[in-house]
């Protein structure tokens, strides 16, 4: 029989890699295209922090007026990066908890969004999701 601290103990450690996050601490990221304000917005609404969102573009006519959206706007240095999110995901060593591909058509389609779910997955990209404090709870009950 398995003593029940020995398991509250891996249960402890378990907690420390899957802590729950508030909403200001999410980082996001998500593919940018030629008006990046419209998500944007929709991100900071919901309490993420701008600082904590990456917006990708590889299309350097794209991207640069994507960049021209913000010249006048309320956050001056948004995070654009200009480049490929495959090329991202297998070269750069950053996890986010939230990975918003918008598409704008089916997911296996000519825009390759099943390929960058692939890449995501493939290289870990994804940080691990963290459960309520209620599930806890009502294993403690049992």
């Amino acid at each position: 029989m398995i003593d029940k601290n020995y398991i509250i103990s891996w249960e402890n450690l378990h907690d420390t890699y899957t802590s729950v996050k508030a909403v200001k601490d999410l980082t996001v990221c998500y593919l940018c295209g030629p008006e990046p304000n419209n998500d944007f917005h929709e991100l900071t609404d919901l309490g993420i922090l701008p600082q904590n969102i990456w917006a990708f573009e590889s299309n350097n006519a794209t991207y640069n007026h994507a960049l021209a959206c913000y010249e006048h706007g309320e956050y001056p240095q948004p995070r654009i990066i200009k480049q490929n999110i495959d090329t991202f995901f297998k070269m750069t060593p950053k996890k986010f908890d939230i990975v918003y591909i918008d598409a704008c058509g089916s997911v296996p389609s000519a825009q390759h969004a099943l390929k960058t779910i692939s890449t995501l997955c493939k290289h870990s990209r994804l940080n691990f999701l963290s459960f309520n404090d209620s599930i806890r709870r009502s294993r403690d009950v049992a």
